[in-house]
């Protein structure tokens, strides 16, 4: 439906390209609609690219947080940006 949320997961690097896909596949496995660059594109092309498909939020997936064991989420709508446990994804869900 038009009102389900759309979530894009961004790479900061090429080297989290992998890690990317496989978050993509959870989060798909959770029923929800996801999507991902395939095409190699810079960071701030994906956020691009993300805003004009109408995702409602992007996925950052970035070294610093996978250290943590967090991916940043951020609202397209509203700009913020908060931190969530990727342990906790399936609090995409109720979003």
């Amino acid at each position: 439906p038009a009102s389900q949320k759309k979530f894009f997961v961004a790479s900061t690097n090429d080297e989290m390209r992998e890690k990317t896909s496989e978050l993509a596949k959870q989060i798909r496995g959770l029923g929800l609609i996801c999507d991902t660059d395939i095409m190699g594109r810079k960071f701030g092309k994906q956020i691009e690219y993300a805003d004009a498909t109408g995702a409602s939020y992007v996925i950052i997936v970035g070294e610093k947080e996978l250290a943590k064991g967090k991916i940043k989420l951020k609202d397209m709508k509203t700009g913020n940006e908060r931190d969530i446990d990727l342990d906790n994804l399936d609090e995409l869900g109720k979003l």
